[in-house]
Parts: C-alpha cells; sequence; structure tokens
C-alpha cells in the first residue's frame, strides 16, 4: 500500500493514490459484501443494532424507522467502493463514503471470522460461567449440548454460501482493510 491513500487537489477533490491492486481488491470485497447486504442474509442482519432487545415491539419499529435508512446508507458506500476503482477523483461525500463501506466490510469480515465486541465478549462468558456453574448437577451435559450452542456461535458457523473465497482469505485481508481505512482517514483529516 502507498504511504497515503488520498491526494487532495486544488480544487478541493480527492485523488486516490492507491495501486490498481488495491482498488481491485477493495471493489472484489465490496462486490461480495453488496450481495450479501441484498440478500438480507442473517449475516447482514447483524449490522443493525438491538435498540430495544427486551421490547421485540420496539425493536420493530425501530427497525422500521431505522433499519432501513441504515441498510440503504451501507449499501450505497459499499457500491462507491465497488466504483473505485473507474473514479478519478472523489469528493468530500464519497471519501466519506468509502471510509463507511470500509467499515461495512470489515463488520461483515469480523463477523465470520467470529470476531466479538467487548460486549458480546462479556455475554459469552457470563453464558460460559453459567454452563460450567450447572456442570455439577446431574443434567450438566444437556444443558452444556444444547443452551450454549443457542448463544456461542461457532466462527464457522455462518452460511459460507455467501463467500465466494476460503476463510484463509478473510483473515489474511482483515488486518490491511483496516490500514487502509486507518490511512483513508488519516489522509482525509490531514487535507481537510
Amino acid at each position: 500500500m502507498a504511504s497515503t491513500a488520498l491526494r487532495r487537489q486544488e480544487d478541493g477533490s480527492y485523488e486516490t493514490s492507491l495501486r490498481s491492486e488495491w482498488k481491485e481488491l477493495i471493489a472484489f470485497c465490496g462486490k461480495e459484501v453488496h450481495a450479501i447486504l441484498e440478500s438480507n442474509s442473517e449475516v447482514g442482519r447483524r449490522l443493525t443494532p438491538e435498540a430495544h432487545t427486551g421490547d421485540p415491539e420496539a425493536q420493530k419499529e425501530f427497525e422500521d424507522l431505522i433499519g432501513t435508512e441504515l441498510s440503504e446508507q451501507r449499501t450505497a458506500d459499499v457500491e462507491m467502493l465497488i466504483r473505485l476503482p473507474d473514479a478519478k477523483e472523489l469528493n468530500s461525500e464519497e471519501v466519506e463514503s468509502c471510509i463507511r463501506g470500509l467499515t461495512v466490510i470489515r463488520q461483515i469480515y469480523a463477523d465470520f471470522l467470529g470476531m466479538r465486541t467487548a460486549a458480546e465478549t462479556k455475554v459469552e462468558e457470563q453464558v460460559l460461567e453459567e454452563a460450567e456453574d450447572t456442570e455439577d448437577s446431574e443434567d450438566a451435559e444437556d444443558t452444556e449440548g444444547s443452551d450454549l450452542k443457542e448463544y456461542v456461535l461457532s466462527p464457522l458457523n455462518i452460511n459460507k454460501k455467501s463467500f465466494s473465497q476460503p476463510f484463509h482469505f478473510y483473515k489474511q485481508i482483515y488486518g490491511p482493510l483496516a490500514a487502509l481505512q486507518e490511512q483513508f482517514i488519516k489522509d482525509y483529516v490531514a487535507a481537510s
């Protein structure tokens, strides 16, 4: 990757200084994630936050009001990344869209790789502790075999048909995508 990802032009637009291989990789990832978002798969649905976990009716209302807007924004941001190889220059809104699009790709790849947020990790640890506490009871094996699997997903317990590349591809590309996104942000802030 180049030492910079963006260069600000005299007219206020931005030129990407990424090599064509990077642009093509970003577009490839964008196309793949776009297909996931369009398929309304479980992986894509997990991107919408649960604002009302204890109230299904309020959660449904939240998703109706906000979820559609968030979903449309994510799709538009990923579509911007798909167009990146052909873009000669970008305006500020397009740069911001690329940064958000990289976030969407990383979120989906992180989910596929089984990465967890701190809150999810805390819930998993609590579930595991509860499972360990029940080991002394007579039905510990039944509890561990059924309930635990409902709450703790294996990194591989995701519909892999949505992905056209093997698992190791996501593992290899996640770090470089994070570095690229960080460089985009750094260059954009420095030029603003």
